[in-house]
């Protein structure tokens, strides 16, 4: 059989059959063991969401690091930024990484609460910023 189409499930279900959808070794120490309100550790959150086949702290995999995703927003009201990057965890879609990712979309995630999403994004943008590469 000839696969046509690479979809996004399509390589996710590849990643964890790797074993590369776990957590990066050190993803635990970048995240500071970052806990929010409900006491959720962030970092295993988005190991066990997925978030790690398709991410990771300072290099792309599928989609941007979130070093780079903190840079695009660094400097801007912290508030704004975090309903952005939920906004798109949430909705998924293609946009400005487009040039790094070849249009690979992010798929929607509308069934991580709110709390969940904010929380994953305020972790996001408290990474250390990391320029992008020249595309």
């Amino acid at each position: 059989m000839r696969i046509k189409f690479i979809t996004p499930a399509l390589i996710f279900a590849a990643a964890v059959s790797l074993g590369l959808a776990a957590a990066p070794a050190n993803a635990a120490n970048a995240s500071g063991m970052m806990k929010s309100s409900g006491m959720m550790n962030v970092s295993n959150m988005m190991s066990n969401r997925g978030c790690t086949a398709c991410h990771a702290e300072s290099n792309k995999v599928v989609g941007p690091a979130w070093g780079w995703v903190a840079y695009r927003y660094k400097g801007e009201n912290h508030q704004k930024a975090v309903q952005a990057v939920a906004k798109f965890i949430i909705v998924g879609g293609t946009g400005y990484w487009s040039k790094w990712t070849g249009s690979m979309p992010m798929p929607s995630h509308p069934n991580i609460s709110r709390k969940q999403v904010d929380a994953i994004a305020t972790w996001i943008l408290k990474q250390p910023p990391i320029k992008p590469p020249k595309s």
